[in-house]
C-alpha cells in the first residue's frame, strides 16, 4: 500500500545489503528534498500574500506531524512484529516442542 509505512516491514526481507536498506528506509521515515507545497503553479503575488505563507507553512507542519505519527506507528510495529517472529519460531522449532508433542 502506497504512503503507508507498514508496509516496509514486508519490504525489508526485499533487501540483502543492510546500508541500502537503511537509507531506502530513512527516506521513507523521513523524505528529503523538496517540500510540497499547498497549491503548485500559483501566481507568484498570491505565493508571497501573508495569507497563502501561514497557509502553506501549517500544511508543512501537518506533512511533518503526519511523518513523525506514521514514523512511530512503524516504529512500535516493528518491535511487535519482532517480538511476534521471535515467539513464532520458538513455537515452530523442534527445541520448543515437548515430548508429547513430537
Amino acid at each position: 500500500m502506497p504512503g503507508n509505512k507498514l508496509n516496509l516491514l514486508l519490504q525489508r526481507r526485499y533487501f540483502s545489503d543492510e546500508r541500502i536498506w537503511r537509507r531506502y528506509l530513512a527516506g521513507r521515515l523521513a523524505p528529503r528534498g523538496a517540500r510540497p507545497v499547498l497549491c503548485e503553479g500559483i501566481d507568484t503575488r498570491a505565493a508571497k500574500s501573508l495569507k497563502y505563507r501561514s497557509a502553506n507553512l501549517r500544511f508543512q507542519a501537518s506533512r511533518v506531524w503526519h511523518h513523525l505519527l506514521t514514523g512511530a506507528g512503524f516504529a512500535a510495529a516493528n518491535v511487535a512484529w519482532g517480538i511476534h517472529l521471535r515467539s513464532s519460531h520458538v513455537a515452530c522449532s523442534p527445541i520448543g516442542l515437548t515430548r508429547g508433542e513430537s
